[in-house]
C-alpha cells in the first residue's frame, strides 16, 4: 500500500519519538532525515529536518496519535507574546551615555600620547602643526559632544 506523509519536524528526534508512539499503537511509520548541509558544520547547528511516513489505511488513526503527542504537555498560562517587556532601559542609557562620553575621550587621548611619542623620536617636520591642530580640533569636538550630549540635556 501507498505512503503518505504524516508530517514534517523540524527535529529528528521529535519524529522518532512520534514513530515510537505510533509503534505502541500498532502503526508502523517510517522516519526519513533530510541530507544535512554543509553549514550545520560551519554555524554549529543542526538542520535535522525529518519526515514521517504512514500507510494510507493507518494515516487517520496515526494523524490522531500526532495530535494527541503534540497537544500532550503543560501550557504556559500566558504566552511569551503576552508578557512585558522588561524595563532595563535605564542601564542602557547608562552604558550609552558612558560610552559617549568615553570613547572620543579615551580616542583622543591615545591620539595624543601616540603625537608625544612621535615627536620625541622623529625629527621635527612640516607635517607637526597639521597634526597638532587636528588633535586641538579632536578635542574640541570631543569636549562639545560630551558638554551637549550629557550636560546640557540634563537640565
Amino acid at each position: 500500500m501507498a505512503e503518505k506523509k504524516l508530517h514534517r519536524f523540524e527535529q529528528g528526534w521529535m519524529a522518532l519519538a512520534v514513530k515510537e508512539q505510533l509503534e505502541r499503537k500498532g502503526i508502523e511509520a517510517r522516519v526519513v532525515s533530510q541530507p544535512r548541509e554543509y553549514t550545520t558544520l560551519v554555524l554549529g547547528g543542526v538542520q535535522d529536518r525529518a519526515d514521517l511516513y504512514i500507510s494510507e489505511r493507518d494515516f487517520i488513526s496515526a494523524k490522531h496519535v500526532l495530535d494527541e503527542f503534540l497537544a500532550d504537555g503543560e501550557g504556559a498560562e500566558t504566552s511569551a507574546d503576552d508578557l512585558p517587556a522588561r524595563k532595563n532601559y535605564r542601564k542602557r542609557v547608562v552604558i550609552f551615555s558612558l560610552l559617549g562620553f568615553l570613547l572620543p575621550l579615551v580616542f583622543n587621548f591615545v591620539a595624543t600620547l601616540n603625537f608625544v611619542e612621535m615627536k620625541r623620536r622623529d625629527p621635527p617636520s612640516k607635517w607637526d602643526l597639521w597634526v597638532l591642530l587636528v588633535l586641538m580640533l579632536g578635542w574640541t569636538v570631543a569636549l562639545i559632544i560630551v558638554v551637549d550630549g550629557f550636560f546640557l540635556r540634563l537640565l
